[in-house]
């Protein structure tokens, strides 16, 4: 959502699936809208899987930043939601790009991006696609940061800025903020089949990679992390979906049976992936206690994303947790 063309309301752009038209819908002072993407320059056929509203190039007006395939596409707006300029930041490989994130990382004024990629092959459920070892998988599509120069063009910077660093892991969702309070953004990055990422800002853009000292690990099936300052006391806290499986838990937790042998000592890694999702407290300085347990805030069932939002206007965060999985028809399907 942003405001496209300039009249102080937020317009809508849906990302579609390959070989349906990606819609731009224009709200209107009334409070309906109306659809104009091919007008507008913007109704794309390509599987779009991520899209970001925000002012590119610091003319006043916002841009779009489209997830296709391997590859970013920005449309450049001419102000009046008119796109005519485009750039393609080409992604190397075949691993598509799943959601992206902007800040300004390096403090130079504007906008930088981040694009995490999941599957190292081109098609999801490939022999080649599966992650391996399922509770710690390295062998994921590698993440890209895109940093911006000004006029328009853009660098990528992954190995230079130290965003290389356990970088072939299967990420779906990432979030820019400074966690430690330094003045400049952190990221964290949501796994899925192993252990999240945390790279801490040393300033001017450059990052170490700082999971397991932050205490963010988390291994399990991470699929989106929100960040707010919940409990009222100046930091930032993380809450990071995952997946909760009743069946999982119930076999897992055959501890004499589930896994036994040689691979025992997996078994508290296959217990913390059915667990469900985690909330992370910031202690001050950018590390993380794990507070999941006692705030009963791990069972989101199959949560794809999660965010924290004020839905009573008391001035606390809540949290809202979309969910759900496809079930079979027989009950005794698993």
């Amino acid at each position: 959502m942003g405001d496209l063309d300039g009249d102080g309301l937020e317009d809508i752009y849906a990302a579609q699936p390959g070989g349906v038209a990606n819609r731009l819908f224009i709200h209107r002072a009334d409070g309906r809208t109306y659809e104009r993407a091919l007008e507008a320059g913007v109704g794309f056929l390509e599987n779009t899987r991520g899209v970001l509203i925000l002012d590119l190039d610091s003319d006043g007006n916002q841009d779009l930043v489209l997830a296709m395939g391997p590859n970013l596409v920005l449309a450049f707006n001419r102000g009046g939601a008119s796109f005519k300029d485009f750039r393609v930041l080409q992604g190397f490989g075949t691993s598509h790009v799943h959601s992206i994130a902007a800040a300004d990382v390096d403090g130079d004024g504007d906008l930088d991006l981040y694009a995490c990629r999941y599957n190292r092959a081109g098609g999801e459920g490939t022999l080649t696609a599966m992650p391996i070892p399922y509770h710690d998988a390295r062998n994921g599509g590698r993440n890209l940061y895109w940093r911006n120069e000004g006029r328009r063009v853009f660098v990528d910077a992954t190995v230079e800025s130290g965003l290389d660093a356990d970088n072939t892991r299967f990420s779906l969702d990432a979030l820019w903020e400074d966690f430690d309070n330094d003045g400049d953004p952190d990221l964290f990055v949501a796994n899925d089949f192993g252990s999240n990422s945390f790279y801490r800002n040393q300033g001017g853009g450059r990052f170490i990679e700082d999971a397991e000292a932050a205490g963010t690990l988390g291994v399990g099936a991470s699929m989106g992390v929100s960040a707010a300052d919940f409990d009222h006391d100046g930091d930032m806290d993380l809450y990071v979906s995952n997946m909760f499986s009743s069946a999982g838990l119930r076999i897992v937790g055959q501890e004499t049976r589930f896994m036994e042998g040689e691979h025992q000592d997996l078994h508290g890694r296959y217990m913390r992936h059915a667990r469900g999702n985690t909330l992370y407290v910031n202690r001050g300085d950018g590390s993380f206690e794990d507070l999941t347990e006692e705030s009963g805030t791990a069972m989101g069932r199959w949560a794809w994303g999660a965010h924290f939002v004020d839905f009573d206007n008391d001035g606390w965060e809540d949290i809202y947790v979309p969910n759900g999985f496809v079930t079979g028809a027989d009950k005794d399907d698993l």
